[in-house]
């Protein structure tokens, strides 16, 4: 087969790869009562399902959480703002809200991904 026969043309569908337009879709995401190091590959893998949409978590039901799951949260915070989404908190267990508050955080670095 010569150079000419070949065909060397290469079709990539990349449509799949781009983010979708932000049409106001929210999705909700309850995350558990325990975020500790050992689960942080689940929450990264749950927050990441939803991305390129609105997201609104639940986090009325954290009793502990360990900083690599709070680090976690404030990446995805920085990924929506960057792909032109929202994430917010619709609810902070007081647990949660006290372990912030040790960190020197609050909810609203949570939203923002922006450290004071």
């Amino acid at each position: 087969m010569t150079d000419q026969e070949m065909d060397l043309s290469i079709d990539l569908d990349m449509s799949d790869l781009s983010p979708a337009l932000n049409t106001g879709e929210q999705s909700n995401l309850a995350i558990d009562a325990k975020l500790s190091g050992e689960n942080v590959e689940a929450l990264i893998s749950d927050i990441l399902a939803l991305r390129y949409k609105d997201l609104n978590i639940d986090a009325s039901a954290v009793e502990q959480a360990d900083t690599p799951c709070i680090e976690a949260l404030i990446s995805a915070s920085k990924q929506w703002a960057l792909d032109g989404f929202s994430l917010t908190f619709s609810a902070i267990s007081e647990n949660f809200i006290a372990i912030l508050s040790t960190l020197g955080l609050d909810q609203s670095d949570l939203e923002t991904g922006e450290l004071k």
